[in-house]
Formats: C-alpha cells, sequence, structure tokens
C-alpha cells in the first residue's frame, strides 16, 4: 500500500488492493500526508480482513465512521432505532395533538415487541423488508387496516430521520399498502332494538349512558364526547361547541330535546367551563395515555357483559374493533 498525488487534486491517493485481486486509487480526502497515512491504513486493513471474508458489519461501520470524522471534523451521524424513535416521540409530543401521539405510541411499542432486541440496531437497518414482515405480522394478528396504520407511522417518523441525516432513504415509503378484504370488514350499525338494549343494560353507569345519547343523537366520535366539556356545551341554545380531535376543525351541533332532557338531569349545580361532562371517560387511564381510540372496548366490555351483540359482518372480529354508535338521522 503506497501513497500518491494526483496533479490535479488537493488530497492524497492510497493505493488499495481491490478484492478482485487488483490495485485501486482512493482519495483518502487528507491534505497532510501524516494523516493521510492513517487513512490509508484503516483502508488497507480494511481491504485485507474483507479479503480474508472476516470484515464484520461492525469493523465496517468503525471505518467509515473514523473517516467521516477525520474528512468532516464531525463525528458520524448515527442512532439505534430505539434512541430515535424515542427521541421522535418526544418531538411530536410538542407538534401533535393526543390522538395521533397516542397511535404513535402504540407504533412505537408494536415495533418493540416485535423486534425486541433488534431495537438496538442503527436506524439503517431498518429497512424495507423488516418493515413489510412487521406490516404483515400486525395484520396477521389485528387487521389489514392496522397493518397498514402502523407503516403510515413508521413512513412519518423515517422521514424526519432522512431529514436528520440519520438514514439514506425512508425505506417505509417503498413499503406497499395491503389490500383491504371489503366484504370481510364491512361494517353494520345498530339496529334502534340494540341501541334500547344497550340503555338498558344493567351495568351501564349513568355517565356511560350519557355517552351514548350523546353518541347517538350527535353522530360525533367517541373520542370527543370523552372530553367534552361543560363548557362547550350550551344548554339554553341547544348547542355543543366544540373542536374535532381528528381534523381539527370548529364544531357546532344541535343538542337533541332527549340528549337535553339527561344532560340537564345530570348537570352538577354552576360548573366550571373546563368541568368533564363524562368523568368516568375523561379520567380513564386510556385517556391519560393518549389512547381514546381503544375507549370503545371499555363499551365492549359493558355489552359483552350483558350478552349483548352488535350487528357485525361475517368475518368481523369484534375484540379488535371499537363500536360505532349508530347516529339519530339514519333511523329515520
Amino acid at each position: 500500500m503506497t501513497l500518491r498525488k494526483h496533479p490535479k487534486s488537493r488530497f492524497w491517493f492510497a493505493v488499495v488492493r481491490r478484492l478482485s485481486g487488483g490495485w485501486t486509487n482512493l482519495s483518502t480526502k487528507c491534505r497532510k500526508k501524516d494523516a493521510a497515512m492513517r487513512v490509508a491504513l484503516e483502508m488497507q486493513a480494511a481491504s485485507d480482513e474483507a479479503l480474508q471474508g472476516r470484515l464484520a458489519e461492525s469493523q465496517a461501520r468503525k471505518f467509515i465512521a473514523n473517516v467521516y470524522e477525520r474528512v468532516n471534523r464531525k463525528p458520524l451521524p448515527s442512532a439505534s432505532l430505539d434512541a430515535y424513535f424515542t427521541k421522535w416521540l418526544g418531538r411530536k409530543e410538542k407538534e401533535v395533538g393526543q390522538s395521533p401521539i397516542g397511535r404513535y405510541r402504540n407504533t412505537y411499542k408494536n415495533v418493540k415487541g416485535y423486534l425486541k432486541k433488534g431495537m438496538e440496531w442503527s436506524i439503517v437497518h431498518f429497512d424495507k423488508d423488516v418493515i413489510t414482515d412487521f406490516r404483515d405480522y400486525i395484520a396477521k394478528r389485528s387487521s389489514t387496516m392496522h397493518g397498514n396504520m402502523e407503516v403510515k407511522v413508521l413512513k412519518a417518523m423515517l422521514q424526519d430521520a432522512f431529514r436528520d441525516g440519520l438514514v439514506p432513504t425512508n425505506e417505509a415509503m417503498k413499503v406497499r399498502t395491503l389490500k383491504r378484504d371489503v366484504a370481510a370488514f364491512k361494517r353494520l350499525p345498530f339496529t334502534m332494538a340494540q341501541v334500547k338494549l344497550i340503555l338498558g343494560l344493567g351495568t351501564l353507569t349513568q355517565q356511560w349512558r350519557g355517552m351514548v345519547l350523546m353518541g347517538l343523537y350527535t353522530g360525533q366520535r367517541l373520542g370527543d364526547i370523552a372530553t367534552a366539556t361543560w363548557g362547550e356545551l350550551d344548554l339554553v341554545k341547544k348547542a355543543w361547541a366544540f373542536k374535532s380531535r381528528k381534523t381539527g376543525r370548529n364544531m357546532i351541533v344541535p343538542i337533541h330535546p332527549v340528549l337535553q332532557k339527561h344532560l340537564e338531569a345530570v348537570r352538577p349545580t354552576d360548573p366550571a367551563a373546563d368541568d368533564p361532562v363524562f368523568p368516568e371517560a375523561k379520567n380513564h387511564p386510556h385517556h391519560e395515555s393518549a389512547d381514546l381510540p381503544q375507549l370503545p372496548r371499555h363499551v365492549d366490555q359493558h355489552l359483552e357483559a350483558d350478552g349483548c351483540q352488535p350487528g357485525r359482518s361475517p368475518g368481523h372480529h369484534r375484540a379488535r374493533h371499537p363500536i360505532h354508535i349508530r347516529p339519530l338521522h339514519q333511523h329515520r
């Protein structure tokens, strides 16, 4: 191994043996000969290890990191998947609402449960094949939609890793979306008989009865109902004004006389504007972890205790999907 200078370059070149047996000129990116010699020796050592089939990944990464630091005068950016994912979650807590961050945390838990010790690998190894296998694992255990949703979260995380210079490309963008089986996924609304059965459940508390009525007569998402406050409800004008957690839109929904009667009956004396209408849901552990999409499973437990079987299409897995209250206008 020798050093040479090219007349048109400011840097020293190392003459290193190729894997094929020939010789090649590699720039050391160093102007000083002694520094160039150190880099050249590392190049030759890595080449010799490769020739003998002993070049481990850790050695290769160490070599690249050393060369990068000498050339750029700063360490090679790197992070384990676990470290970066955790850092990304902390960043997203300041940028998005509660519902998205809850979904992001769930994805992190699922990836960690799937990869286990693999979370300590460099994030550059979290490639298309690994993500595809993870998607299929989630789809098999849960649903096609859940598998696709996990990939969507990983796309957002890896896009930020790409912007931070930690990965050369967003590998999740290469993963295709699984096609949903529309026939098996069809959701069926509640019938009026089933709604009456739900409202007559002996295990349904007064507050959950109110949430069922609010879902029935407003057709809004359970996450918005669970976090409703008395300041949002105007029982004089018979309107509920709130900001949708999912879309961020300001909404004004009329209050039906039946719902109005129930709210007036349970309204505390002179409540504060930020007092929750349904404290049981507001203080639910899923709410504290911003995991409101799981709240419907809590309703499922009430229904299953009384043997209520809401209408489902063949092949629908009740344990994995939330219950959707049928809005009143659909009964007309």
